[in-house]
């Protein structure tokens, strides 16, 4: 809990890593805190750094099924957004129930972040994925929500007008 205080606290990244060292040599077991550690750490790229450094995962999930970058994509940091992504987050995870990604995310955004949606536009993703509740694809929620020029890279990334039904491929 000390550690999830220091980072949501802002403290310096010298106290985080003497908490970071002292939970080492106690041998403690790493959980859910470590999900929130990222999430919180994900408003600070020296402390987000510092915590991959120190082993934590970069897909780890949440209770949904999410990974850390979609708190990063949601709040809309895009230096930590490349930073998760250049160490291997992946933009295939979806949320287990209803098939959200990360670019949906992105896009759905408030207010939406035009750095952040191109800089998942510059990696392999899926433009057409498919939410499987409101069988909507990001290039829809970007048409949704006005956001024009999101709508314009979408399509420029190759996103289908009309892309399949999920259910019939």
């Amino acid at each position: 809990m000390a550690l999830l205080n220091a980072i949501s606290s802002g403290c310096s990244c010298e106290a985080i890593e003497a908490l970071l060292d002292e939970r080492e040599a106690a041998n403690e077991a790493r959980h859910d805190d470590d999900w929130l550690a990222l999430a919180y750490a994900a408003k600070d790229l020296r402390v987000l750094s510092l915590l991959l450094d120190r082993g934590f995962g970069v897909d780890t999930l949440d209770r949904k099924g999410r990974p850390v970058i979609f708190a990063a994509v949601k709040l809309g940091n895009v230096d930590v957004v490349d930073l998760l992504l250049d160490r291997g987050a992946r933009l295939d995870i979806t949320s287990p129930a209803d098939k959200w990604t990360v670019l949906h995310e992105a896009v759905e955004a408030v207010p939406v972040n035009r750095a952040v949606v191109e800089s998942i536009l510059r990696r392999p993703v899926n433009v057409d994925a498919v939410h499987r509740i409101k069988l909507r694809t990001p290039l829809h929620y970007a048409a949704m929500y006005g956001h024009t020029a999101i709508v314009r890279m979408l399509l420029e990334a190759g996103a289908k007008v009309d892309p399949p039904d999920y259910r019939t491929t």
